[in-house]
């Protein structure tokens, strides 16, 4: 685990990575709000902290997807059961962390549309964007969960987008025609089937 300290927002936003981010609202260059409202959305830290001595700013905290709002003064306990928000959110939303060209970043797993194989880069494509990474395909789909099935080597989707599964081939809600692989193509179909019958039971 390491952790940074930074006087001022805007030390932050020189680079702001971070898995975890406490900020205070009160700072000397601009508020811990302004800051929120000023890093990219791709760079947005998984999990943010914010504290101040009123409830004042909670509104417009949880609008910036705050995870959780502290007030002033902290003791140990606070901080904990603001770390134990932070693991349940990731229980529930887990992430994707890859490598960028900025720094290490965060996806939501639940906006991955696929990921391909593409001239010694990964694409992720999600919901909003295309991430480029050098984090090869194979070491990306370790990380994910199991709504992830890898019809052909060179592409993982989820199963989430999947519009239709045929013998040969499978169709994304985009349009897009992805090939399965010869050899697997009865334990792909089991494993998609398998995915529509957990999340039917969920849903039920």
């Amino acid at each position: 685990m390491k952790i940074l300290c930074f006087p001022q927002g805007g030390d932050f936003l020189k680079n702001p990575h971070a898995d975890i981010l406490f900020t205070d609202i009160y700072m000397e260059d601009l508020s811990g709000i302004d800051m929120l409202q000023s890093i990219p959305l791709r760079f947005r830290p998984r999990y943010v902290i914010v504290i101040s001595t009123s409830r004042e700013f909670a509104i417009d905290a949880f609008r910036l997807k705050a995870t959780h709002y502290l007030i002033k003064p902290l003791d140990r306990k606070d901080v904990f059961e603001a770390l134990d928000r932070c693991m349940e959110h990731n229980r529930i939303s887990p992430q994707l962390q890859l490598h960028a060209a900025s720094g290490l970043i965060s996806i939501p797993m639940a906006s991955i549309i696929y990921l391909e194989s593409f001239h010694k880069r990964t694409l992720i494509h999600t919901e909003r964007e295309t991430i480029s990474t050098y984090d090869p395909l194979q070491a990306l789909n370790e990380k994910l969960d199991d709504r992830f099935l890898q019809p052909h080597r060179s592409f993982i989707v989820s199963m989430l987008h999947i519009r239709a599964f045929y013998y040969d081939h499978l169709i994304l809600d985009n349009d897009l025609e992805i090939m399965l692989s010869r050899k697997k193509r009865n334990e792909l179909k089991k494993q998609y089937q398998d995915y529509l019958c957990r999340i039917t039971r969920e849903r039920g």
